[in-house]
């Protein structure tokens, strides 16, 4: 019996340290995936809305685009508050907040779903400050087994993350300019409709109180760190501008562009998203505006 509690010992020690040595490498490629300068100009953040229409990397210096889809604002302000605790200097965050942004009726889909929530943590969690994820669990009120769930899944990710960077070179995505796939140009249906460019249900036009908690979070984290934050709302083909910002508080630009390219069926993938040409006419105008060139 003593032998066998001893393997038992040894067995675990081993795997203990088969698992660490697997969470340092991972966390190694993560940052190789990540630009080593000590200062960005232009951090861009968001949900698919960004990552498909703004490609900002390629025209400015020094800029990172990490927007990514069905992006709430929890996983935004955890990615600038990561490079804010690297000392990473960063001058201007564009950060994309459309009319569905704060909308209650994305609750269920992006900040109350389990699944949505342990998948996007599983892809962040070297850029995740720890100490967040107990907060937004008890915000949205998910049960404890989550914790249950959320470990294993951080394990897998760890060997998921080596197994992509050997076999295939592939580095983790945290977020990026990404053209869409459907870069033909927009096919006007009548019978289409778009909860988030009509007008907004009363449900949808109920405002998200967490979404609004984290977005004011991200207001309050640039202002302390004398980050410069322009909130844009990107081109929309039904033109609809943005609201709902009255209850975000601190310093902030805002340009609305939902009405950049209203109906013009070339520049649009679908009736949210532009397609790549759209994308890059709109890059250059936002760079332009900015004065970054």
């Amino acid at each position: 019996m003593r032998s066998f509690f001893k393997y038992l010992l040894t067995f675990s020690l081993v795997l203990c340290l088969f698992l660490w040595l697997a969470t340092i490498i991972s966390n190694q490629i993560y940052q190789l995936s990540l630009p080593k300068n000590s200062e960005i100009s232009v951090l861009v953040l968001g949900d698919s809305h960004a990552q498909s229409g703004i490609n900002i990397d390629s025209r400015v210096n020094n800029s990172l685009n990490l927007a990514a889809s069905a992006e709430s604002f929890y996983f935004c302000h955890q990615k600038l508050q990561y490079f804010i605790a690297k000392k990473v200097k960063v001058e201007s965050v564009i950060l994309a907040v459309g009319p569905h942004s704060l909308s209650k009726s994305l609750d269920s889909k992006w900040l109350f779903d389990e699944l949505n929530f342990i998948e996007k943590l599983r892809s962040y969690w070297p850029l995740i400050n720890v100490s967040s994820i107990g907060e937004y669990i008890t915000n949205v009120h998910f049960s404890r087994r989550v914790y249950f769930e959320l470990i294993p899944e951080l394990l897998y990710q760890n060997f998921y993350t080596i197994e992509r960077f050997v076999l295939l070179g592939k580095s983790p995505f945290i977020g990026g300019y990404t053209e869409s796939e459907n870069n033909n140009k927009i096919k006007l249906v009548p019978e289409v409709s778009d909860s988030i460019n009509k007008k907004l249900t009363p449900e949808g036009a109920a405002i998200s109180e967490l979404q609004l908690f984290y977005l004011n979070k991200i207001v309050q984290l640039c202002n302390e760190n004398r980050v410069k934050l322009i909130v844009v709302n990107t081109p929309l083909f039904n033109g609809t501008k943005l609201e709902n910002l009255q209850k975000v508080k601190g310093d902030y630009e805002v340009f609305d562009y939902g009405d950049l390219f209203k109906n013009d069926t070339r520049l649009f993938a679908d009736f949210v998203h532009l397609n790549g040409n759209g994308a890059e006419i709109f890059s250059d105008t936002l760079v332009n505006k900015l004065n970054l060139k």
